[in-house]
């Protein structure tokens, strides 16, 4: 099985999400579709995910609202070992 993941704001979706997404699609068995959020963003991560299930239909969408998950004082692969624990929660489930 393969499986792939998009990432976006999606804020709001377009057509050229939609293309993308559909492409996506077309490449994977699964695809995972996170929607990045944070509070200081005029539309609320909540609806950006709603709509995104709503509009595509059979796909699995995370919300991401971690604020700034590369924000970490120290090395690059402190930073790197954070984004994985971050990807790997969120593929998770």
């Amino acid at each position: 099985m393969i499986r792939g993941m998009l990432l976006g704001k999606f804020m709001p979706p377009h057509r050229g999400h939609e293309y993308l997404l559909r492409f996506a699609q077309s490449l994977v068995d699964e695809l995972t579709v996170q929607v990045c959020t944070s509070v200081r963003e005029p539309l609320p991560g909540h609806l950006r995910c709603k709509w995104m299930r709503d509009h595509f239909g059979g796909i699995r969408v995370v919300h991401n609202d971690d604020e700034n998950p590369f924000a970490l004082h120290g090395t690059w692969e402190r930073r790197q070992a954070q984004a994985h624990k971050t990807v790997e929660r969120l593929l998770r489930g």
